[in-house]
């Protein structure tokens, strides 16, 4: 057997331990709610959810804020079993974005109103209730997070001054990072929007008392790592400048949109040392640019952004690095309860709002305009399914399994013309398919 070959084994052994994952095979967009003006789906007539940020856990279930008459309510479920779950009492209460953990417990801010001011709660075994006024002189409570374990992380406002911190179960509060506001001897003059996950970290863009804007990881015990600089903070860097938020995988890669020096912008995964570029405007023919919202990662590393393609339409795509795929765009159709409907709104107005988000099965969930032709309709929260096929070229054994059965068929029919082993499907047995059994190793296909 050639060099080649055992090269490649052992590489591959080595490697073993790490499963990388693609973009998987979307099959259709479901609606889960839809807004209208007098009539909803899985909502009452004249309910608004066109300023709302849907969230979609590992169960396939959708959270977001509505704005209902005279009040502001909670919507959770899916499109079989969803509903309104929570209502203020008074029409003074605000209510910020819900976020949602794998137990389906839901957490968001609410002020002002005859409530008591804070984090409130809910899950379907003890329904909503308040949650905690944490960290003590709080004024404002934004941007919640909340992990599998119940614990909530947020960007607690202290009369504009800012601090990243976490609230668990029991009441203790943790310090993460302040402001120069808060704490003089801060090198932060500014805390941007961060991001949490299920490992007890917080990531997020920070503006340097110095000059400048960075990417950091922050620990519970106040460590932090830097993820990315701009070139304010320091001169060498490919980013001239950052959005203002992102997303974190329980690994510690943190995805964010940058302005590149270079020209053009583009989404890019980092843990600090390794960088992935997911996108860049400038070699992709169909994004002309990112919007400021934020990107979303999942654990396997997929990715969900808004952007222009390239003939200036709105629309939501999902990349890994290697595949990119717009799932909607302005003029995708939809199937609802009112027949078939188009992405976009007749007045010109922006088709979609806030970010989408992404679970760790790749169904993405956003919210977008729809309309029958001749009028706006409303709102419809929809997620992009994810086919139930097995999509597997890397198993060439059909075993549904990628492993050393795979690869030892790709390297007994190396640099032959035959279908035993051609993972690419290009009629030859060679590189391509031994990377692609490579990168899917270790993954299955039922």
């Amino acid at each position: 057997m050639p060099t080649t070959r055992f090269s490649a084994l052992a590489t591959l052994l080595a490697c073993a331990g790490a499963s990388l994952a693609s973009v998987p095979d979307y099959d259709g967009l479901e609606v889960q709610v839809r807004s209208g003006a007098d009539s909803g789906f899985n909502i009452p007539a004249f309910y608004s959810i066109s300023n709302s940020q849907p969230v979609i856990n590992n169960n396939s279930n959708v959270a977001l804020r509505v704005f209902s008459p005279g009040a502001m309510s909670v919507w959770f479920g899916n499109a079989q079993n969803g509903g309104i779950v929570y209502q203020t009492a008074d029409t003074e209460a605000i209510i910020g974005n819900v976020a949602m953990n794998d137990s389906d417990y839901l957490v968001w801010p609410e002020t002002f109103g005859n409530n008591a001011p804070g984090v409130w709660q809910y899950s379907q075994l003890s329904g909503a209730s308040y949650r905690t006024n944490r960290p003590l002189g709080t004024s404002a409570w934004t941007a919640l997070d909340v992990d599998n374990a119940s614990t909530i992380a947020l960007r607690a406002s202290f009369l504009g001054n800012y601090a990243y911190a976490t609230v668990d179960p029991s009441n203790d509060v943790t310090f993460f990072a302040e402001d120069d506001g808060i704490d003089p001897t801060s090198e932060w003059s500014f805390l941007f929007t961060p991001a949490y996950n299920n490992v007890n970290q917080i990531a997020g863009k920070v503006q340097l008392t110095t000059g400048g804007n960075e990417i950091r990881i922050w620990n519970a015990d106040g460590t932090s790592s830097l993820i990315a600089s701009d070139t304010g903070a320091d001169s060498s860097s490919p980013y001239s400048s950052f959005r203002n938020s992102g997303d974190l995988t329980d690994d510690g890669r943190f995805v964010f949109g940058a302005g590149l020096v270079s020209g053009g912008d583009g989404i890019f995964v980092s843990d600090g040392t390794t960088t992935v570029e997911i996108v860049r405007t400038a070699t992709e023919p169909d994004l002309s640019s990112i919007e400021f919202f934020a990107p979303q990662i999942n654990n396997n590393g997929i990715v969900t952004f808004r952007g222009f393609d390239g003939s200036g339409k709105r629309s939501v795509y999902v990349g890994d690095g290697t595949t990119l795929v717009k799932i909607a765009t302005e003029g995708t159709q939809l199937e609802t309860d009112l027949g078939t409907l188009t992405i976009g709104r007749l007045d010109g107005a922006p088709a979609f709002g806030s970010s989408p988000d992404i679970n760790d099965a790749g169904e993405v969930v956003f919210a977008a305009s729809v309309n029958d032709g001749v009028t706006d309709i409303g709102t419809a929260i929809t997620v992009a399914t994810v086919s139930d096929e097995p999509v597997c070229p890397p198993d060439v054994t059909g075993d549904n399994e990628v492993d050393l059965a795979d690869l030892n068929l790709v390297l007994a029919n190396f640099g032959q013309s035959t279908a035993e082993g051609d993972a690419t499907g290009d009629g030859e047995v060679d590189l391509e398919d031994l990377n692609a059994v490579l990168a899917a190793f270790g993954t299955g296909c039922d």
